[in-house]
């Protein structure tokens, strides 16, 4: 702009007051009503001012009235002007006078600033009413808690000293303000700058620039064209924020350039319709402005001029709200909720209105200031102006309890601030319904002796509150509501670290807050009547943090002459490593009373592993050692016995086996029962294995020589019907599966490959005997042959068709041999020839001959020498072991039942008359139709007592589905898998149903030995209705090789 200095003219004392323009900082386009500067002479004292044109762009008020039209103020009311923007950026005005005794003043402009700033509540820094002359090339001041500070100022050599102080150069429409005079010598150095800094990021910051303009509107021969780069910068940023259009308001004598720059374009009137409103899109804490002189017509630019009256940023305050008050309460009882609004700064917003929501049509709602909404649940509480910097102000609302349901309140604020700490703005609570805590009645375990003398501890009281977050942290007493009478006893009480005493009738015991469930602050104890059994009861409920109280609930003291459990081991003391051994605790009540739960228990002491022990109604621990017998009660007189089967570990060399047992009656004589006494521990000493057969020579080490094989070498001679007794030299053999005949000084192997008895009932007993469990495995007894082996010498010739076969010595074992009968399986051995090799190499896959109910599913080497496998060889008896049940496509028949343990067959393997599925085969014999791998094979014997189907599984071999619905046969049930080292999977439930009659699992067999080995048992057959057979594949053989190192009568399961 250009400079028109005047000279103040002498005001005579009888003169009308003087005005001068004024302004105020400029305002963000969305403030609230926002006061502004007060009206003032310049000389004079008025005793009214004179309002002679309203504003555009919002409303003027004076104290809360809207100026609509021109009026008249007091010099008080002109005090309390305030504007409200309508929400549109812009230069708005109104004009004023002033008027005194002498006359009126000439009217003076008001220039109201609009930015685009979009908060509520701003916070100005007004150069209007700094004191004049004061320079703000380097300055520091202070506002709102904000330090403001120039420096960096420069400016090109001019003719005349260069100004950047508060003036008012116009003395016309425009205010005073910070004024930039610049007078460049040279067109081609004509640049001033400063740099504003501020101590924190200043949000919505805006400012205000009057006169941006130009000497004329014909640019080329211009003596100045004003220029204004604003240059915002973020926190820690090195370069500055880009303008839009958008972000700046221009005046009318000015044009938005680009690169941050507004240009002159037409000469000012030196009114606030010039100026130009910059606002920043983001927080800044730096600004560099940038004046300069763009004309080019002249060598000696113009003096030039700019002002700055104001700038604002958005006020910010961070208001953190919090909400306190029971988290639970008593229907219809008096609830208060505190509200605490407080203000962390760092502005001081102009109005906080705190607010809490609450639910409708709440009772009894009293507040401490505002009123409570019962349509809408809002209560608002009164405003505060002016919240100081880290002031508080509390508000309360006080309300009935709902009768049934929850209360749910959250607080928070309104307020113009702008809060960038939005987290803290809002809190919730609710207030739940107390409930009463629940007592449970009590049964003190074990029963206590009625010879008992001293105090026996008690358990705990027994309470549940709903309402507790962690434990029963709320219960905060009992109370004793009725006593044991004397005839049962004396109860007694020791709380908080006192002595024990007897209870009193309605005893209060306190809880101490420093409770927990394993120290409860209180121990209850009891001494019963000598002459007295029975149950001794007393009452007692408990009281909550509320002074609520529970049921009332019963504590029952079982008091008990005692039952006298006595436990015994029985067993073998000697066992060789690897043999299977069984072991029993005999558990035996002698009275007086009956002996409930009693858990029998054998301890292990070398902790032998999982997989070597056996136990059919009961669980083991190998870390423990421990086997744990299924409960049960025994009446006095009576007795129970457990068995284990081990198979005896390599090491230690000795270890003990210990019977105990528990019970929840009292025992009068523990010592007894408790693996103290003799009776109870049984030492078992370890022996390293032994031969398998008698010392002899080892046949003819290397009589084969060395080779090579890609298939079985072994000749196997199915046993014929007998029973060959220890110490037998002969026995007799069919025709053999293989080609070369046993000669003399030929090794044999002997080995028995079925025999075992069964519990045959249609029960849960079926297989072992025992009710209740799994309905599988075998009887051991003196039937039980199944796996025996040893190795022999021929002492003479056999052919390939069979015949005597005779031994250099005696056999170890008794082998049989004989058919299925109504009460067993059949009974199968073999005798098999082993090659024997100097050296041998394994080519392909070398397999046994598979199993076919009388022979195979044994592959056996001896090589001297070297055995070597060529690249991808192998030895592979799987599917060469027993074979699965077949299946069968059966459409019901009557006369079964859906629980059906055992069954008859179908009479043919193409009838389809019939129900549930075909049981495995395994060491207790062979069902009446197995599956080859290929076919079903139809044996002609229903080789399993009382029936080949069903779900009962025969020892290892797996059990046959069992229809749920057998006169249809469409349930279609699962087989039970084979049992091998572990037992098989249990068969899936009946499909509709979901019965649990899918055949039961083969068992494990114990780990092999010296003494036996097995085929892996064949999984059942599967019931079906409506496709083709099928049924599981045959189980696992038994592959053995004697290198060099072994002895000729042992060898190994490889």
């Amino acid at each position: 702009m250009a400079i028109a200095l005047a000279l103040a003219a002498l005001v005579p004392a009888w003169a009308a007051p003087g005005v001068a323009s004024l302004t105020t900082p400029v305002l963000p386009a969305n403030a609230t009503r926002t006061a502004i500067n007060n009206l003032k002479a310049s000389t004079g004292t008025p005793t009214r001012y004179n309002i002679t044109s309203v504003p555009q762009g919002g409303t003027l008020y004076v104290n809360g009235t809207a100026v609509t039209a021109a009026r008249t103020l007091t010099p008080t009311e002109a005090t309390q002007l305030a504007f409200q923007p309508s929400g549109t950026a812009g230069n708005y005005t109104f004009t004023f006078t002033a008027t005194d005794g002498s006359g009126t003043s000439a009217a003076a402009t008001y220039a109201l600033s609009v930015g685009q700033a979009t908060c509520g509540q701003a916070s100005g820094f007004d150069f209007s009413t700094r004191t004049i002359n004061e320079s703000w090339k380097s300055q520091t001041a202070i506002s709102n808690g904000v330090t403001i500070a120039t420096s960096g100022y420069s400016a090109d050599a001019g003719t005349a000293v260069d100004r950047f102080d508060i003036e008012n150069l116009q003395n016309g429409s425009q205010s005073q303000a910070l004024t930039w005079y610049a007078d460049y010598a040279a067109k081609a150095a004509s640049t001033s700058q400063v740099t504003f800094t501020f101590s924190r990021p200043l949000s919505g910051f805006s400012i205000v620039v009057q006169d941006i303009d130009a000497t004329s509107t014909n640019l080329t021969t211009s003596g100045f064209i004003d220029q204004v780069q604003f240059d915002g910068y973020a926190s820690g940023a090195t370069t500055p924020m880009a303008l839009a259009a958008s972000n700046v308001k221009l005046g009318n004598t000015s044009t938005f350039s680009g690169n941050n720059r507004v240009t002159g374009n037409a000469t000012s009137a030196a009114d606030p319709a010039s100026n130009v409103i910059v606002t920043f899109p983001q927080a800044i804490t730096k600004l560099t402005l940038t004046y300069r002189n763009v004309q080019t017509a002249l060598a000696d630019p113009a003096q030039q001029a700019i002002g700055i009256p104001s700038f604002s940023y958005c006020a910010e305050a961070d208001i953190e709200t919090t909400l306190t008050g029971p988290t639970r309460a008593q229907a219809s009882s008096s609830v208060t909720y505190t509200v605490n609004t407080k203000n962390n700064g760092p502005d001081v917003p102009t109005t906080v209105t705190p607010t809490l929501q609450l639910p409708t049509g709440l009772a009894g709602v009293t507040t401490s200031s505002g009123s409570y909404n019962t349509t809408t649940g809002l209560v608002t509480f009164a405003a505060t102006s002016n919240l100081a910097l880290n002031a508080t102000v509390t508000n309360t609302v006080t309300f009935t309890m709902s009768p049934t349901n929850s209360v749910s309140g959250t607080a928070t604020y309104t307020s113009p601030v702008l809060d960038n700490t939005t987290g803290n703005n809002t809190a919730t609570l609710t207030t739940v319904q107390n409930r009463a805590p629940v007592a449970s009645n009590v049964t003190n375990s074990p029963a206590i002796l009625n010879s008992t003398t001293t105090q026996t501890n008690l358990a705990q009281f027994i309470v549940s509150d709903p309402d507790a977050t962690a434990g029963n942290t709320t219960i905060v007493s009992y109370t004793i509501l009725s006593l044991p009478t004397a005839a049962q006893g004396t109860l007694y009480v020791s709380a908080n670290g006192a002595a024990a005493a007897p209870a009193t009738l309605n005893q209060v015991i306190t809880v101490p807050t420093t409770a927990t469930p394993s120290n409860p602050g209180y121990q209850l104890s009891f001494v019963p009547n000598s002459s007295f059994s029975g149950n001794a009861t007393f009452t007692y409920k408990a009281t909550d943090d509320l002074g609520v109280g529970s049921n009332t609930a019963t504590y029952t003291i079982p008091v008990t002459p005692g039952a006298d459990l006595a436990s015994v081991v029985t067993g073998q003391n000697i066992g060789v490593e690897g043999q299977s051994k069984s072991y029993s605790v005999t558990t035996t009540n002698n009275g007086p009373s009956t002996a409930t739960s009693v858990v029998p228990t054998l301890t292990l002491s070398s902790k032998p592993a999982f997989s070597t022990v056996t136990v059919t109604n009961g669980s083991y621990d190998p870390t423990t050692g421990i086997v744990t017998f299924n409960p049960v009660s025994l009446a006095s007189g009576a007795s129970v016995a457990n068995t284990i089967v081990l198979v005896i570990p390599a090491s230690p060399a000795s270890f003990t086996v210990t019977a105990a047992s528990t019970s929840a009656t009292a025992d009068p004589t523990p010592a007894n029962n408790n693996g103290t006494a003799a009776a109870a521990i049984l030492t078992v000493a370890v022996s390293p294995i032994g031969p398998a057969g008698t010392a002899s020579a080892c046949a003819t080490p290397g009589a084969d020589g060395s080779q090579t094989i890609t298939a079985s070498p072994n000749t196997y001679y199915p046993a014929t019907n007998q029973t060959v007794a220890v110490s037998a030299t002969s026995l007799s053999v069919g025709a053999a599966v293989g080609t070369t005949p046993i000669a003399a000084g030929d090794l044999l192997l002997v080995m028995q490959m079925q025999g075992a008895d069964i519990d045959y009932s249609n029960t849960d007993a079926y297989g072992d005997g025992v009710a209740g469990g799994l309905a599988t495995s075998y009887l051991i007894n003196a039937n039980f042959l199944a796996g025996q082996y040893e190795y022999v010498r021929a002492a003479g010739a056999v052919p390939v068709s069979g015949g005597s076969v005779t031994f250099t010595t005696g056999l170890k074992y008794s082998y049989q041999n004989a058919d299925a009968t109504a009460t067993t399986g059949q009974r199968r051995f073999q005798v098999v020839r082993i090659p024997q090799y100097k050296n041998l190499t394994i080519s392909g896959t070398v397999a046994p001959a598979a199993w076919n109910g009388s022979t195979g599913g044994i592959l056996a080497l001896d090589v001297t020498g070297k055995l070597t496998f060529a690249s991808g060889a192998k030895i592979d008896a799987s599917g060469t072991g027993f074979r699965g049940g077949a299946g069968q496509k059966l459409i019901g028949t009557t006369g079964l039942t859906g629980t059906d343990y055992r069954a008859p067959a179908p009479t043919s393997g193409t009838t389809t008359t019939g129900a549930h599925a075909m049981k495995g085969e395994g060491i207790v014999g062979t069902p009446r139709y197995v599956n080859t791998g290929a076919a079903l094979l139809d044996t002609g014997v229903d080789g399993y007592p009382s029936g080949s189907s069903g779900r009962g599984a025969p020892g290892n071999a797996g059990g046959g589905g069992t229809d749920a619905n057998p006169t249809n046969n469409g349930n279609n049930s699962g087989g039970g898998g084979g049992g091998n080292g572990a037992r098989g999977g249990r068969g899936g439930n009946a499909w509709s149903s979901n019965a649990t009659v899918g055949g039961e699992p083969g068992v494990g067999f114990s780990a092999p030995s010296s003494s036996r080995l097995i085929l892996g048992g064949g999984g059942g057959a599967g019931v079906n209705n409506d496709g083709s057979g099928g049924g599981p594949t045959p189980g696992y053989g038994q592959q053995a090789a004697r290198p060099a190192a072994a002895s000729c009568w042992c060898a190994r399961a490889r």
